[in-house]
């Protein structure tokens, strides 16, 4: 109900390119977001295989893909970590047009599971490298079990969002992503965090942020943040950049 009543809420307030007077903004607006994504790569996420993991076994990996033991009963402790759903493929060919336009070299990707976004912003990635961090253990071997033939660089993950963690990582990141359950529970812990690990032209991006009301005001903690100078919001992902060159401006565009 709150995602619902939020979402009337952006279509109110947003616009597309022809509310957006900042040239940066315009630019990856109209050259990115409204973009056409490379028919090749469209073709290979869309055809990305599903695949579940066993949670119920943190210290072992169980891949199913999507046509394996059909017909049997679904357990409880079975998780689907990649669907084709229209929202899950939307964000996966927005990723994808991300990573390619502004050409990162590094990506640092936080998350609770491996899924079709790993895999869209992996293979967009030009010559770069794309680094995650797990919640769970067995998720980073599904990653891995599923990536491993993949012509990309690809680093182990790792367990958990620590300054510890982080100090086996490199000092900033071109891209920090932030699944959507490491936003609310924490969001100034993990944020912060983040910044240590940026440049003056990093962009960090935000999944799901109107999820929960919890959700949207961390989002708006972000949003405010006195390193925060442009933010462009499309509802289901929210952009964030700390260009000191930039005023502080919000936009909210509709794809």
């Amino acid at each position: 109900m709150y995602r619902a009543l939020a979402y009337l809420r952006f279509i109110s307030q947003s616009t597309n390119q022809h509310g957006v007077h900042s040239p940066f903004v315009f630019k990856f607006v109209t050259q990115c977001l409204y973009g056409a994504l490379n028919k090749n790569i469209k073709h290979q996420i869309k055809n990305y295989p599903s695949a579940a993991v066993d949670l119920s076994d943190f210290n072992s990996s169980k891949i199913m893909t999507s046509t394996a033991n059909e017909g049997s009963k679904k357990k409880e402790n079975i998780t689907k970590i990649h669907n084709h759903s229209p929202k899950v493929l939307k964000k996966a060919f927005t990723l994808s047009k991300v990573m390619n336009y502004f050409n990162f070299k590094t990506v640092l990707k936080l998350s609770n599971a491996t899924d079709l976004k790993s895999y869209a912003m992996a293979i967009s990635l030009p010559g770069g490298a794309l680094q995650t961090i797990q919640a769970l253990n067995n998720t980073s071997e599904v990653e891995k079990a599923r990536f491993k033939n993949q012509e990309y660089t690809y680093v182990e993950s790792l367990n958990s969002f620590t300054q510890k963690t982080l100090n086996a990582f490199q000092k900033t990141y071109d891209c920090i992503y932030f699944d959507e359950p490491v936003l609310a529970p924490t969001p100034n812990y993990h944020f912060k965090l983040g910044l240590n690990l940026k440049h003056n032209d990093s962009v960090f991006i935000f999944d799901d942020m109107y999820r929960s009301k919890e959700m949207a005001e961390a989002w708006e903690f972000i949003k405010q943040h006195p390193k925060v100078t442009v933010t462009v919001d499309t509802f289901h992902l929210g952009f964030v950049f700390f260009r000191r060159e930039q005023a502080k401006e919000h936009f909210k565009i509709r794809l």
